[in-house]
């Protein structure tokens, strides 16, 4: 799981980052990354309703990308997680791959 410190906490600050960071798309899922002034990454995990029905496969979700999100070192920049209805068959390695492909380095 990840710490605390480094979760977006409010729906302001969220919808600062989408207004002001930039969108990047794959098959299983999105990604709004933004600058922030902090000497480490904050994380926000997006997974809807609409998506997937199940509470149960929600979270799977959210805590499979929390994971690959932990192994990999990303910049210091403030990043949401949009999850799609592919992500929900994603496995560990394969969710860590994308997300290493999607996000600039």
């Amino acid at each position: 799981m990840i710490a605390r410190k480094y979760l977006i906490p409010l729906r302001k600050e969220f919808l600062e980052i989408r207004n002001r960071g930039r969108f990047y798309s794959s098959e299983s899922l999105a990604v709004i990354v933004a600058k922030n002034n902090f000497a480490y990454s904050r994380f926000a995990f997006i997974v809807g309703k609409k998506v997937f029905n199940l509470s149960v496969t929600r979270h799977r979700v959210k805590r499979l990308l929390a994971e690959a999100v932990r192994n990999l070192k990303l910049p210091n920049n403030d990043y949401v997680f949009l999850a799609k209805k592919d992500s929900g068959r994603a496995t560990l390695a394969r969710m860590t791959d994308e997300i290493n492909n999607l996000v600039p380095h």
